[in-house]
């Protein structure tokens, strides 16, 4: 007879379990698995669309970059060949070794103003010779062309006709380098400047070279946590810079993925493919001016890493809270009271790391944000910031408060490591603190001397924000300095647009902090009524720097001073790229004049002046550090320039006499030529003559002319013509006038009175 019930034994407790516990593991992992390569690819497409924007838009920073780099290469050429003493050695067949050193080191002050410059060439096409200055000291000096190392440069010179004037020539210039000896090629950009209207493949020219190495570390800095890699190619899919692999000028057009980007000529974007055989990720844009395109190679590993960090964490917590269920659900179903201690307390250790690692977490999170990575709806924002805990509402209206420290380079030198962190950590605290009154806030570390304060609220929305945020702003800069002492500057603005829009306005905010330079240390700058100030073209004043350099000229250091801050300070009105312009300018001027006075007084020739590129890279944040640099430059120029004033001006009123004596028959002989031959300002030259002698330099020629012709008249019968052409004058009629203005009588009655009382005694 068939049972009707049969007892449940431990062997079928156990079938049971195991079943339940199988189905449901396959479940939850198979629902896991499902989840998580949903969530991968759609996650792969954002990251790398945003990889993308944020790859382009370095890569057209980088873009522009070159070409600053291409305007200031070819503004040095148009200054070297538009030179006074650089136009004397193209112009004469018979160049003096003096004149050809003074060039040489007038070159040498061009080429230190800039650090990208790796020598400037002057050439003299009618003698076939190179005037060189380099960083290789092998190469500096006076060179025929059969004597330059850099044959390919002279085959150039010899066919100007075939380049296009100040574009830059790509090539692998040919180097003795005896510092060393394994650098027999180098990577450069050429910049040729000549006569384009004359037509003729040889002429006199300017050539200035330029490190590919600067551009390539310009490159190389944008993604300096990158793995990455990237070059330049032109239109042909030649490269125009160095790459990982292949040297400069190589064609690349062959490879797959360039042959991909050559097939869209006009637009930027991204292309897959694989480099040695592993995936990777190819970012480029649009041809610039040049017809050159910038190309970023990234390893597909390398985008794609955090997406793969973040879906393993995702298998692992849930695994493990599958194992840890199922192995509590087993014991509990067969020992009821079981002590559970163990394992509150590794709930408890797990609890404890994740709050030691969520600030990290929320750190990350929020900087991805504000650098435009995490492109997600207002709701996915929101469901992240409450997972981080951060208290702040999407969907609000948001502003920011971007802070720099002050003096950051003596405040990393005070400290360590680990007290910079605390100290950092200190001012979110308070910066968090102070304006979360009226607002969520939330404090981001940006790294090195910036945080990023994000506010939301709806209290922002109101016509007071910018009176509410100058409030909590000072409060702040007190607490930090009351507590911490130490200073801030404090840029804000408002993000029309929403948490959406925080990366513009965290650019916006960047580019204004900047101003800090005009502003000093615990500045608060507006940011949008910054941008509506500066957002106009600047136009260097060219007036005012030969107005300073005249006055350098004469040792009025008070109005020296005077016009070199109004001059920097001016650029306040303007983008910052602007003061970066004028102080290459000013310096490369006041170099100049320091040479200039050095040559023909032998009394500045110790000083130096600071260069743009020294003074930034020195931590230099305010415009009154730099102003204190120039100030002690002109207080020892004019102590020095006083010194030797007296025998300075006994030598240049000699000189200026002797010039006279030996050229006086020269008709077209002025204060402007005596001027120009000097190297000096003509008005300097004639205050200084008139000082010492009571006359004008043009007193002085004309009594010089009129007591050769005096001789003449009475030691010659030449007629009186050809007496006014051997002493200068420019014609007969004016010669006549001006020798009866001041003798008295003609030339003619002159010679007849001086004769007959000569034959009398």
């Amino acid at each position: 007879m068939p049972l009707l019930w049969k007892p449940r034994t431990r062997s079928d407790a156990t079938s049971f379990y195991a079943r339940v516990f199988t189905v449901l593991t396959i479940t939850i992992v198979a629902t896991i698995v499902i989840l998580s390569t949903i969530l991968y690819l759609n996650f792969e497409d954002i990251a790398l669309r945003q990889t993308y924007e944020q790859t382009v838009s370095n890569l057209e920073q980088t873009s522009q970059d070159a070409s600053v780099m291409t305007v200031t290469a070819a503004s040095f050429a148009k200054q070297i060949y538009n030179d006074v003493q650089v136009t004397k050695l193209l112009n004469n067949l018979s160049v003096e070794a003096v004149d050809a050193f003074n060039v040489i080191n007038q070159m040498n002050a061009y080429r230190a103003t800039s650090p990208f410059i790796d020598s400037i060439y002057v050439y003299n096409a009618q003698q076939r010779t190179f005037y060189v200055s380099s960083d290789l000291q092998s190469a500096v000096g006076v060179q025929r062309e059969e004597e330059v190392i850099d044959q390919e440069l002279v085959s150039m010179v010899g066919q100007l006709n075939k380049y296009e004037a100040l574009k830059p020539i790509p090539r692998q210039m040919k180097v003795d380098n005896k510092s060393n000896p394994e650098e027999k090629l180098r990577d450069t950009y050429t910049f040729l400047l000549f006569d384009t209207l004359a037509n003729q493949p040889r002429q006199n020219a300017v050539i200035i070279n330029m490190s590919e190495t600067h551009l390539h570390k310009k490159i190389d800095g944008l993604l300096t946590q990158s793995k990455g890699n990237t070059f330049i190619i032109n239109e042909e899919g030649r490269l125009m810079s160095s790459s990982w692999k292949y040297p400069i000028l190589s064609s690349v057009d062959k490879l797959p993925y360039i042959q991909e980007i050559l097939s869209k000529p006009n637009s930027s974007g991204y292309v897959r493919g694989t480099i040695e055989g592993k995936k990777a990720f190819f970012a480029y844009t649009q041809p610039d001016s040049l017809g050159w395109r910038y190309i970023r190679i990234l390893p597909y590993g390398e985008i794609n890493a955090q997406i793969n960090q973040m879906r393993m964490k995702t298998i692992a917590i849930a695994g493990s809270i599958l194992l840890a269920g199922l192995l509590l659900s087993y014991i509990i179903s067969r020992k009821l009271f079981v002590k559970v201690d163990k394992k509150l307390e590794q709930l408890n250790q797990l609890e404890a790391e994740q709050r030691d690692s969520l600030h990290i977490l929320r750190q990350e999170y929020m900087r991805n944000v504000l650098l435009g990575w995490e492109k997600k709806s207002d709701s996915q924002l929101d469901a992240k910031f409450k997972k981080y805990n951060i208290a702040i509402e999407a969907g609000s209206p948001a502003a920011m408060v971007y802070i720099r420290l002050d003096r950051y380079q003596e405040f990393v030198e005070r400290f360590s490591s680990e007290d910079r962190k605390l100290y950092k950590f200190a001012i979110m605290n308070i910066a968090q603190e102070v304006l979360s009154k009226d607002n969520q806030a939330f404090a981001v570390d940006m790294g090195d001397d910036r945080i990023a304060v994000i506010l939301t609220g709806e209290s922002l929305l109101g016509s007071d924000l910018t009176s509410l945020l100058l409030r909590s702003i000072k409060q702040l800069q007190f607490n930090v300095y009351d507590w911490l002492k130490l200073s801030v500057t404090a840029v804000f603005g408002a993000s029309e647009d929403g948490i959406s829009g925080l990366p513009a306005l965290y650019n916006q905010l960047i580019s204004a902090s900047y101003h800090r330079f005009f502003y000093g240390y615990e500045s608060i700058i507006d940011a949008e009524k910054l941008h509506a100030h500066i957002d106009k073209p600047y136009s260097y004043p060219a007036h005012k720097e030969k107005q300073l350099i005249d006055e350098l000229m004469l040792g009025r250091t008070e109005e020296v001073k005077r016009l070199f801050h109004e001059m920097m300070s001016e650029t306040a009105d303007y983008p910052f790229v602007s003061f970066q312009l004028a102080f290459s300018q000013l310096s490369l001027a006041v170099n100049n004049t320091i040479a200039t006075i050095s040559q023909y007084s032998g009394s500045a020739g110790e000083l130096h002046l600071p260069q743009l590129h020294t003074v930034m890279d020195n931590h230099v944040e305010t415009l009154e550090e730099i102003t204190r640099k120039f100030y002690t430059l002109f207080d020892e120029l004019a102590a020095k320039l006083e010194e030797k004033r007296k025998t300075k001006h006994d030598d240049l009123v000699g000189s200026v006499m002797d010039l006279v004596d030996t050229k006086y028959t020269d008709q077209n002989l002025s204060l402007d030529t005596i001027a120009e031959e000097l190297g000096m300002s003509a008005t300097y030259i004639g205050r200084i003559f008139k000082q010492h002698t009571l006359k004008t330099i043009l007193g002085y020629i004309n009594e010089v002319r009129m007591n050769s012709a005096r001789e003449l008249l009475v030691t010659t019968d030449l007629p009186i013509g050809e007496v006014a052409e051997r002493t200068g004058f420019s014609n007969s009629p004016y010669f006549f006038k001006a020798f009866k203005k001041v003798n008295g009588v003609t030339p003619v009655e002159y010679r007849k009175h001086a004769r007959s009382a000569g034959s009398r005694e």
